[in-house]
C-alpha cells in the first residue's frame, strides 16, 4: 500500500519561490525544511526545467551524495525521480566530494548533475545542489528558475520508502581513476610544482580515496600541516 506523503511546508515552498535555491542549491534541516515532500518538488522542478531546455529523453544525469545522515537515501530518491522523468541518471558508487560530481558531469556530457550535500552547514542539514553542464554550480538564473518551478509544479509521485525495496538496481558511474589522473596532471603543472603545498578540504572525507594516487604534498586545513605522500592513507 502506498504511504501518503506529508504535504510540504508552505513556508518552505514559498521560500523557494521568493529566494531561490540559495547561493548554491537548497539546504534545510533534515526531516523539517529538508524532507521528502520538499525534495519531490525539487525533482519535479528540475525535470520541468530540463523540459523547458528541450533536453532529450535519456540524457545522462549523474547524482552524488556526501557522508551526511540520509544523504544516500535522498540521492537514491533523486535518481528514481529522474528515471521516472525519462532521464538516464547514474548514481555514485558511494559518498563523494562535490568536485568529483562536477568531473562526472563533464565526463558524461550531462546537461546537469545533482549533488545531495549541505556543504559547510551544520550536521542537521542536508541539501540539493544542481551542477551546470560546465561542471560548476548551476548559474543563479538556473537555480532561480528551478526554485520558481518547485513552487508551482506537481511533485514527483513516489513512495519514499521504495529505496528499501530488495529488487532495486541502480546504474553507477565510476571515474575515480580518471579523476585521480586529472588531479595528478593538475598537480604536475609548472604553477603547482614549485615547492608549493596544496590545501585540501577534507570536509566530506572522500578525497582520501584518490589521494594515494596523487604524487603531491598536502596541507590539511584548520592550521594543521600534514605531509601525505602517495600510499600513506
Amino acid at each position: 500500500m502506498r504511504r501518503r506523503q506529508n504535504p510540504p511546508g508552505e513556508a518552505y515552498i514559498e521560500q523557494l519561490r521568493v529566494s531561490g535555491l540559495g547561493s548554491d542549491g537548497f539546504r534545510g534541516v533534515i526531516g523539517d525544511s529538508f524532507s521528502w515532500s520538499v525534495v519531490a518538488h525539487l525533482i519535479a522542478a528540475t525535470l520541468s526545467y530540463l523540459d523547458e531546455q528541450a533536453t532529450p529523453a535519456g540524457a545522462p544525469i549523474p547524482v552524488g551524495f556526501d557522508t551526511r545522515f540520509l544523504a544516500r537515501h535522498f540521492a537514491c530518491l533523486v535518481y528514481l525521480g529522474l528515471l521516472q522523468g525519462k532521464m538516464k541518471p547514474t548514481l555514485s558508487r558511494s559518498n563523494i566530494p562535490s568536485p568529483y560530481l562536477s568531473y562526472a558531469v563533464r565526463k558524461l556530457g550531462a546537461p546537469l548533475g545533482i549533488m545531495v550535500t549541505a556543504s559547510h552547514n551544520p550536521a542537521a542539514y542536508l541539501g540539493f545542489k544542481p551542477k551546470g553542464p560546465e561542471g560548476g554550480s548551476a548559474l543563479p538564473e538556473v537555480q532561480m528558475r528551478i526554485a520558481e518551478l518547485a513552487a508551482s509544479v506537481r511533485p514527483i509521485d513516489m513512495d519514499p520508502y521504495v529505496v528499501f525495496g530488495p529488487t532495486l538496481e541502480f546504474q553507477h558511474f565510476n571515474f575515480e581513476a580518471d579523476y585521480a589522473r586529472a588531479l595528478a596532471s593538475l598537480l604536475a603543472t609548472k604553477e603547482l610544482a614549485q615547492d608549493r603545498q596544496l590545501a585540501v578540504d577534507f570536509m566530506v572525507c572522500r578525497f582520501a580515496l584518490v589521494l594515494p594516487e596523487v604524487n603531491a604534498d598536502v596541507v590539511i586545513g584548520g592550521g594543521h600541516a600534514v605531509n601525505f605522500g602517495p600510499g600513506l592513507l
